[in-house]
């Protein structure tokens, strides 16, 4: 009988238990046999690091500095104690043979599709684009029905400022402005 430990967080493995053989679920340190453990169940989790054969490597305990040991990377204090990066969502998956596989999903918004060629920032700078147009369409169509009148306070700022970009004002310095100075900006150019 070969001796087997589990070094990911979970792994489901056929065990021989008081009830009998049964699948279950092994966390990380836990120990198991193959037999009763099948030759597939075994390959398939050594092959995605979930499990190591005891007798290979010396049992070294974890390094203060967070070292992993498979790879050789730095893992900072804050993702060894979550287990996980807080960047990287995990999903639990079966394996369709009764394996847990601890799998890494990329995030994207639900109206991009994976893979889009634009990134987040470019795709709502986009749209905010497009909404910012429409905005500014409909306030110069109501003050297109104005027929060259000065609109007045019961006018949105919307309207209020573009009128004055007509009038030969900046766009971007008059969206910001308080309604108050719009309204003032507009008496001034009636008088």
């Amino acid at each position: 009988m070969t001796e087997y430990q589990v070094t990911g967080d979970i792994a489901h493995v056929t065990v021989d238990s008081m009830l009998g053989l049964q699948r279950q679920t092994l966390y990380k340190g836990s120990r198991f046999q193959s037999p009763p453990a099948t030759e597939q169940e075994v390959t398939h989790l050594l092959s995605i690091n979930v499990i190591k054969k005891l007798g290979d490597e010396p049992d070294e305990p974890d390094e203060p500095d967070g070292a992993d040991a498979d790879a050789g990377d730095q893992v900072p204090a804050s993702e060894r104690e979550a287990g996980t990066s807080a960047d990287a969502p995990q999903a639990e998956t079966g394996t369709g043979h009764g394996q847990a596989l601890s799998v890494t999903t990329g995030e994207h918004p639900a109206d991009e599709e994976p893979g889009s060629e634009e990134p987040a920032d470019q795709a709502d700078e986009a749209q905010d684009t497009t909404d910012t147009e429409a905005r500014r369409q409909t306030a110069r169509d109501k003050l297109a029905k104005l027929g060259g009148k000065a609109p007045n306070a019961r006018h949105g700022d919307e309207v209020l400022v573009e009128y004055l970009v007509q009038q030969g004002g900046n766009y971007e310095d008059l969206v910001r402005a308080e309604r108050d100075d719009l309204l003032g900006m507009v008496k001034a150019r009636q008088s």
